[in-house]
């Protein structure tokens, strides 16, 4: 590695230990909601995409597909997700979220939402947008599509050269932006 190469991930792990606790990313349960950041990870997940598989959300956030199967298993204990034989094949589980469930998305949106903002503090809205802007860059240099061209407005896309097609190899590690 070259260094200024060196140089530029020293700085991006100094970002990350800056960033992830101002979104309260490191908070035991997040925003007090009694989830980890994952399992909110997945539930929001699962609440944008209604009758999706587990293999499609550890697909979309990179995870282990055993240790999202605990995950599961611990939001469907909490009456928060469903799960259900897909009509398309019913040897595949469709996840939807309950009552309860779509309450704790629509809070957790809403919450994070105000992290966010609180963060932000005095920026102006040009400073905003700029932010976002190169949030979205950032997101596609990571995964690989060097401008981030067709992610919708959450960054998900389908098939992003260099992505895990299974989400094999990442586990608890993962952090992401405020929900």
């Amino acid at each position: 590695m070259s260094v200024e190469r060196d140089a530029a991930i020293e700085e991006i792990r100094r970002f990350n230990r800056h960033y992830v606790p101002r979104m309260r990313l490191l908070e035991q349960r997040y925003l007090g909601t009694g989830l980890s950041v994952i399992e909110t990870d997945v539930l929001i997940e699962i609440g944008e995409h209604e009758g999706c598989s587990a293999r499609d959300v550890a697909q979309e956030l990179c995870l282990d597909k055993g240790y999202l199967s605990r995950i599961i298993a611990r939001l469907v204990g909490r009456g928060l997700v469903t799960r259900a034989a897909s009509p398309a094949d019913g040897r595949v589980k469709a996840l939807g979220l309950t009552a309860a469930g779509r309450v704790d998305v629509e809070d957790l949106a809403r919450q994070g939402a105000q992290v966010v903002e609180s963060a932000l503090g005095e920026a102006t809205d040009a400073e905003c947008i700029e932010v976002a802007r190169c949030m979205r860059r950032i997101m596609g240099v990571i995964d690989g599509d060097g401008n981030h061209a067709g992610a919708d407005a959450r960054g998900h896309f389908a098939d992003v050269p260099g992505r895990p097609a299974d989400g094999a190899g990442v586990d608890d590690a993962r952090t992401g932006a405020a929900r």
